[in-house]
């Protein structure tokens, strides 16, 4: 079994036997076959090797997002193959911090630096500090404080990449796994991020695993390990001859020039410490081991070689079936110039590659709570009228179980603000001074009127007009689809009607309230209770399962662990995903997750969704199954859909079309005539 270089305490990490097999309709695909590995508390290891050759099933394993087909894996003690699923969700939800290749995977694109880090925290709710305190402190920890009200396209992706190592962080985990988390960015943003996780991880004592197709990692990490077909074959272990790389040498290292590898002379200030890189080859539990291809292909060994026992090791020296010819058998070691050839091995018996990758690298050569059911409906009109999540075979509500996602006037009347307190924690004081938003009135007339609505962005010294005096009412039950190329304006009206965004100049009025009249927190509770949003990138939690993801909403609102159940089974079978509520996004497809986002959308009731091109990344009959639901929700459901697409179909399914044209209106058709 592979373990950690240094033996102080023991290892948080063990697998032990590891197998996993992927079933593709009739086909097994071995992923890992009999990985053994030990990793110690607050180590930072590497994980390289090619495509396919099991790397992120054996991270996905570790973070408890698949499990072992046979094996034990063992993490602080705890059995993860015979974990309950709700023990596993915890341990997902504290223990892991999880940092993935792509942004979409790891931010919610229209939420700031700071509450993308404090989404975690309020998802777990289990911290004594208010989640900005925390929030701040992690933006701070990666260098980004003055971003933290920056939306992710206001940064760079080096600075998004940052703010995911602090998403990661935020539930305070005792492992971090990252799986290529500089594959997107350029290699001096690469050595960036690896340094602020070398810093991390002694800062907050993690424990960091990074897969890396970068072989730059080496400078950083405590150790690389390969893998290969499955198994470990190699590992790569910084040391001095004292243990593990300290401080001083691990600063040593962000130089080549002064590298003490590169001299082999003593580290400055270091004593008679000296960094030694060993690269070993490892054996698994009946003594198999991989030998490095470069070895074999030096010494012209094949298929089949020969295992002797030296005075000072091992011997493994050519087949005499594999020489090219067959002399006669009477040289001292059994075939044609043998003694010579063991007389070199004697001399060398561990040859090393003449100049190794990570050799090449550090010398710097160029590379060779449940509550009352009718406190629940007084606050939220939409509340269902159903006590049951059962589901018939097909995924759909069983019989007797009728639900809605209908606004309901007589609940309306009842409720007076847009979001009762929370009970489980003290108001703030600018909320303690915001008045109540009155809302009995709003839903007679129309959801949104727009009034002469401009904007306009600064770029340098230049104004760009995005909207041009846009004026329109939007009635309820309406699919209303803002059509246009890009740049006409489509996505910047969406914001100002969401109140993502501060217009210019003009009027914004939702559900008879105007939005230039409103604090951020009021603006906050009509985005949290009556409007839904759907994004071309899904930006779905890959960690969750669906029926997890469309609770999330519910979670922060704070609803019962009862009523989370019961929406989400029901707004899943809505969309059609009623058997998959236990898969997660990357099981899906990109129908199928844009139909997940939809229903998260959907879970706390919503009377408005805004959708921003949901169908520019799928299929043309993906997307038109995304237009249909759109149209039934409409229809049956008497939501008001707002939609922003370049798709020409999606003429067939709206009641109302206005066609952008630099920043204006061009074209309104309602119900087939043309304004």
């Amino acid at each position: 079994m592979v373990q950690a270089a240094a033996a102080d305490g023991a290892p948080l990490i063990v697998c032990d036997n590891l197998v996993k097999i992927y079933q593709i309709d009739e086909i097994e695909v071995v992923a890992l076959q009999g990985l053994d590995l030990e990793i110690r508390r607050g180590e930072m290891m590497a994980i390289i090797g090619a495509s396919g050759s099991g790397k992120s099933s054996l991270l996905n394993i570790i973070g408890g997002l698949d499990r072992p087909s046979a094996g034990q894996i063992t993490i602080d003690g705890r059995n993860l193959l015979k974990a309950a699923d709700k023990e596993l969700e915890d341990y997902r939800l504290n223990d892991v911090g999880f940092v993935w290749q792509q942004s979409a995977r790891n931010l919610i694109p229209y939420l700031t630096a700071q509450e993308n880090v404090e989404l975690p925290m309020i998802a777990a709710r289990e911290h004594a500090a208010p989640p900005s305190e925390r929030a701040r402190e992690l933006l701070d920890a990666v260098g980004l404080l003055s971003h933290s009200h920056h939306r992710l396209a206001q940064l760079s992706g080096g600075q998004q990449q940052r703010v995911a190592i602090a998403v990661a962080l935020a539930n305070q985990p005792q492992i971090l796994l990252a799986d290529e988390p500089t594959g997107e960015v350029d290699s001096v943003t690469a050595n960036q991020i690896w340094q602020l996780l070398r810093e991390l991880n002694r800062r907050f004592n993690l424990t960091s695993i990074i897969v890396s197709h970068d072989r730059d990692i080496a400078r950083v990490v405590d150790r690389v390990i390969g893998i290969r077909d499955g198994k470990i074959s190699t590992e790569i272990v910084r040391q001095t001859h004292a243990g593990l790389l300290d401080d001083q040498l691990s600063a040593g290292l962000d130089d080549a020039g002064s590298d003490p590898l590169a001299t082999d002379e003593p580290a400055e200030g270091a004593g008679s410490a000296t960094l030694q890189l060993e690269e070993r080859v490892v054996l698994d539990a009946v003594g198999r081991l991989q030998m490095p291809h470069e070895y074999l292909e030096q010494r012209g060994i094949g298929r089949r070689a020969v295992v002797q026992l030296v005075e000072d090791g091992i011997l493994v020296r050519q087949a005499q079936e594999q020489l090219p010819y067959a002399g006669e058998i009477n040289a001292p070691g059994g075939y044609p110039g043998a003694e010579d050839d063991l007389s070199a091995w004697e001399q060398d018996p561990t040859p090393r590659r003449k100049n190794p990758w990570w050799r090449r690298l550090l010398l710097g050569a160029p590379r060779e709570v449940d509550e009352a059911p009718d406190a629940e409906r007084a606050e939220n009109p939409w509340a269902s009228d159903a006590n049951s999540s059962a589901q018939n075979d097909a995924g759909e509500p069983a019989d007797g179980s009728h639900q809605t996602l209908q606004w309901d006037s007589d609940r309306a009347a009842a409720r007076a603000t847009f979001a009762p307190p929370d009970p489980t924690s003290e108001p703030s004081p600018a909320a303690a001074q915001s008045e109540p938003l009155a809302i009995s009135e709003f839903y007679r007339g129309p959801l949104v009127e727009v009034s002469d609505l401009q904007r306009v962005y600064s770029v340098g010294d230049q104004s760009v007009y995005a909207l041009r005096g846009i004026d329109l009412s939007v009635p309820r039950r309406c699919f209303a689809l803002f059509r246009g190329r890009s740049g006409s304006g489509k996505t910047t009206l969406l914001n100002l009607i969401g109140s993502l965004d501060t217009p210019t100049a003009g009027r914004v009025s939702l559900f008879g309230q105007d939005i230039d009249k409103l604090t951020a927190d009021q603006c906050a509770q009509i985005r949290q209770h009556y409007i839904g949003f759907v994004f071309q990138a899904f930006s779905l939690i890959p960690t969750l399962s669906a029926q997890e993801n469309v609770e999330m909403t519910l979670r922060i609102l704070g609803r019962s662990a009862a009523e989370r159940r019961r929406r989400a089974a029901y707004c899943l079978s809505l969309v059609g995903l009623g058997r998959w509520a236990d898969h997660r996004p990357f099981e899906m497809s990109g129908g199928q997750q844009q139909r997940l986002s939809i229903a998260r959308a959907l879970a706390h009731g919503p009377a408005m969704l805004i959708a921003d091109e949901p169908t520019s990344d799928l299929d043309s009959e993906t997307g038109r199954q995304i237009l249909e639901l759109f149209a039934q929700l409409v229809a049956e459901e008497g939501i008001t859909v707002l939609m922003a697409s370049h798709d020409p179909t999606s003429d067939d399914f709206a009641t109302e079309v206005y066609e952008l044209q630099d920043g204006q209106i061009a074209r309104h058709t309602a119900n087939g005539s043309s304004n």
